[in-house]
């Protein structure tokens, strides 16, 4: 069988591959929570990136409102209506 020594030699190429792959493990696994954004995933799946998003749009909010004589009046955007009118190409003129 083995002698004490071929054991202890078995048992340390053994430790070395491990801590190998366990370090080719850690870099694939940097490499990979960096390229696939998971840190934007975990935020959108705890639901800090909506908290965010809602402190974002009640900042733009607030920027929006004008104060008169402590009254908020917001300011209104204006809308354009489009109509499926054909304009013809004479102007109108037949």
């Amino acid at each position: 069988m083995y002698d004490q020594e071929q054991i202890i030699q078995i048992y340390r190429q053994g430790f070395f591959i491990c801590a190998g792959l366990s370090v080719v493990g850690g870099i694939m696994t940097t490499i990979f929570f960096l390229k696939f954004g998971i840190r934007r995933i975990i935020a959108v799946r705890t639901g800090y990136e909506a908290r965010k998003e809602i402190r974002r749009i009640e900042e733009e909010n607030r920027k929006k409102e004008t104060k008169t004589s402590d009254v908020f009046v917001l300011k209104k955007n204006v809308m354009m209506v489009h109509t499926n009118e054909v304009i013809e190409k004479d102007g109108g003129r037949s």
